[in-house]
């Protein structure tokens, strides 16, 4: 009888802590932020990007930084080497320093030196359709004896051929294992990889000579120099447990705002272009970091070519000294095609209550240069909207 009771007490004890059982708490996000790579990268942009590090390192203890490597979404490759090194060198003192989590992700094909800053992250990520490699501009030559140390120095000594692969094409890359993990070895090193303790079960290449190395996401994943595939930055803040909205930046920072406002209206044409021009010249000229377009725009569609020319100058506007500039496109009315490929050239859009953008019907013949047009500059993902308040 007692053994019963006692029985029908831990039955019921266990299913009083079943019922009242939480689902575990999810992680707290881990503080971090996403730095986009000028391209091509310049000593002035090298600075800038320690600069802005520098300062969010000041607000917030920082334990993860994402460095996008094609501005807007396009490829990105840098023929100088030196600003290059200077920039793969400051990213990895960020992790013995700082314990800062470094990645790299590429949405598109990065090539010549702007890889080596690539490699010195921690760990890399790519989107489907992105390409790291081609290295050399002389495919057929042998590499700087200095480039190949300073490339290989930054990846661990089993891949070291395959990065190698990216500077010189006559290499030739075998597969092996060492310590039960893959290890990749110059074909022309066999016997002292040998030695090494390196064991080569086939002996055809994974990489043949003739062609540079480049890379595509698979190519990536397969040989363990990418960590994922991910399509865009919301998906890597996601992998990485940033805290929500990190992958849009803080353009402006801690810098004290300047604000001007540009009224835009009449036709897109080359005359407004121009006038708009002179008009960012001098905002910028004068301190202005806080640019406030107000488009009037509605009637007609306008140039849509000469619309996507002055979206791509707002994506790349600076400031005298090099620093980002924020860009903001207000719609206080409907806004006509060309307006549309303005606006989406700006960081933010603000569009007053009860407003459309865009109105074009296009055949076949039109659709698809305008569809992408737009596709390319939707792609900076730090873009948002909102309504205005009334």
């Amino acid at each position: 009888m007692l053994s019963r009771w006692l029985l029908a007490l831990s039955l019921f004890a266990w299913l009083s802590g079943s019922a009242c059982a939480r689902p575990p708490e999810p992680e707290p996000p881990d503080q971090g932020i996403f730095v986009t790579v000028a391209n091509p990268i310049t000593s002035a942009s090298v600075n800038q990007i320690r600069e802005t590090v520098t300062r969010a390192v000041q607000r917030n203890p920082l334990k993860k930084i994402v460095f996008d490597f094609n501005p807007g979404g396009k490829e990105a490759a840098t023929p100088d080497f030196g600003p290059c090194l200077d920039l793969a060198r400051y990213i990895k003192s960020l992790r013995g320093e700082k314990n800062v989590l470094t990645i790299a992700f590429l949405k598109n094909k990065v090539t010549r030196h702007t890889v080596l800053p690539v490699l010195a992250c921690d760990e890399l990520v790519m989107a489907p359709d992105a390409a790291i490699g081609a290295v050399s501009a002389n495919p057929g030559t042998s590499p700087d004896k200095v480039d190949v140390v300073n490339y290989e120095s930054f990846v661990l000594p089993g891949q070291a051929p395959l990065v190698l692969k990216m500077l010189d094409s006559k290499v030739e890359v075998l597969k092996g294992e060492r310590n039960n993990a893959a290890w990749y070895i110059d074909a022309r090193k066999e016997t002292e990889a040998a030695r090494e303790g390196v064991v080569i079960a086939d002996k055809k290449p994974v990489l043949r000579a003739g062609e540079l190395g480049l890379y595509r996401a698979t190519d990536a994943l397969k040989f363990q120099l990418s960590k994922a595939t991910l399509a865009s930055r919301q998906q890597v803040e996601t992998r990485y447990n940033m805290p929500p909205g990190s992958h849009r930046e803080d353009v402006l920072m801690d810098r004290n705002r300047v604000c001007w406002r540009l009224i835009v209206q009449g036709d897109v044409n080359g005359g407004l272009q121009a006038s708009l021009k002179r008009q960012l010249e001098r905002a910028t000229r004068a301190g202005a970091n806080l640019l406030i377009l107000q488009l009037q725009l509605e009637s007609g569609g306008g140039n849509t070519v000469i619309a996507r020319d002055i979206a791509e100058q707002l994506r790349a506007l600076r400031t005298p000294d090099g620093q980002a500039v924020m860009t903001v496109a207000y719609i206080p009315f409907n806004a006509g095609d060309a307006a549309t490929f303005i606006a989406l050239g700006c960081n933010e859009i603000v569009i007053s209550q009860i407003r459309r953008m865009g109105k074009r019907r296009c055949d076949s013949r039109t659709s698809e240069p305008v569809a992408g047009h737009l596709r390319s500059l939707l792609s900076p993902p730090w873009r948002k909207s909102a309504p205005a308040e009334k």
